[in-house]
């Protein structure tokens, strides 16, 4: 956690918010945003994503080490980052995520009867492929979309989107974006 505080202060400074003003404009505590910055309080997901919203970043800039890394990366499946959403029925495994490259993957797990919730959107393009089960994509003002196991659609990320799971097994489905969004 000190290191994605240090993230969000460097980063903060850089768009020249006080402390002050940042934790207001995000309807925070001071001292809870300073606990933050300092590595002293855990942040979920969703505050994340508001955080990188306000700095104007995709989320994952602030969980990834900025170090310079090589143009072939093998990351193992025991070492890859995994967050949950929704009060910890989704999971999302973050494959991986390069600014260098401006790509990002994916794959969202969704349990029985669950869904992403409200709609989200960023910029970009989306491509996805579902893995396992049924799902329903709602696209707003575009439509929702009932796909099963091999099925894939690509849309533009800034429409509203979200998933549900419409199967009576565990889903699957991998997501691949350009720019990096989360």
């Amino acid at each position: 956690m000190e290191k994605i505080g240090q993230r969000i202060k460097t980063f903060r400074k850089r768009k020249g918010y006080s402390l002050t003003r940042f934790a207001e404009e995000l309807g925070l505590s001071l001292s809870y945003v300073s606990q933050i910055e300092s590595g002293k309080s855990n942040i979920n997901v969703a505050l994340l994503v508001d955080i990188a919203k306000k700095l104007e970043l995709p989320s994952v800039s602030l969980l990834l080490d900025d170090t310079p890394k090589p143009d072939v990366e093998v990351i193992r499946a025991e070492e890859r980052k995994s967050y949950m959403r929704n009060d910890g029925n989704v999971t999302i495994d973050l494959l991986f995520a390069t600014a260098s490259r401006q790509l990002e993957a994916t794959i969202i797990h969704l349990p029985v009867n669950t869904d992403t919730k409200k709609p989200e959107s960023h910029k970009g393009d989306e491509f996805c492929y579902v893995v396992k089960g049924k799902v329903n994509l709602n696209l707003e003002g575009r439509g929702a979309f009932d796909l099963k196991a091999g099925d894939v659609v690509s849309y533009p990320a800034e429409v509203p989107h979200n998933w549900k799971n419409i199967s009576d097994e565990p889903c699957e489905v991998l997501i691949a974006c350009s720019p990096v969004s989360f």
